[in-house]
């Protein structure tokens, strides 16, 4: 006897399409973003073989329209949603979520998404060897950047409020503010120790 195909719901279905469709965006977002703030001049075409322009990974879907800039490339930074140039010292992992507000932190809601958007993003970033970068939104809203650098924070005086658990210590703060506070420049000569 033949096994009975499950009948898929239509609705979830168009929902799923309609989230990852969402997720996608925002990566491609971020990634025009980063690539502005990396590259403000706008020159990363003609970046050496070894550095890429941000672009979205592998698991986003985004590899096969990128394949030409990576084939026989060094390439550490691909274990998030996009790919980074090597001398880019975050790992950023990218949240598009309406299912989250910062009043569940106060209201001691153990199911506060933030928290395990930020364990993902610190494996990410141990595999990969970088700085974990947390880069998240919802509709109507700015995006938000989390870091658990405080150094990083301090150093350029970044507008940042602390969230922490007994294990776990972020800093929350606009991406605003981060692309205009701080350059490549600036980082690479910060003398802060990312690791």
């Amino acid at each position: 006897m033949a096994k009975e195909k499950k009948k898929k719901d239509p609705k979830r279905q168009a929902a799923g399409r309609k989230s990852k469709r969402k997720g996608s965006t925002f990566e491609r977002t971020c990634c025009k973003l980063l690539t502005a703030w990396w590259y403000p001049d706008g020159n990363y075409e003609k970046v050496s073989a070894d550095k890429l322009p941000f672009f979205r990974s592998p698991g986003s879907g985004g590899w096969a329209t990128k394949r030409k800039f990576h084939r026989n490339k060094n390439i550490d930074s691909m274990s998030g949603d996009i790919v980074c140039p090597n001398d880019f010292p975050f790992m950023p992992e990218m949240k598009n979520r309406e299912d989250w507000s910062f009043d569940q932190y106060f209201k001691e809601n153990p199911g506060f998404e933030l928290w395990d958007w930020w364990k993902q993003t610190v494996e990410q970033a141990v595999r990969s060897g970088k700085e974990p970068l947390l880069l998240f939104t919802k509709n109507n809203n700015p995006i938000y950047y989390a870091t658990r650098h405080s150094q990083f924070v301090m150093t350029f005086r970044l507008r940042a409020t602390l969230l922490w658990t007994p294990v776990t210590r972020i800093y929350v703060g606009l991406l605003s503010d981060l692309t205009e506070c701080t350059t490549k420049v600036s980082l690479m000569e910060s003398g802060i120790k990312w690791k």
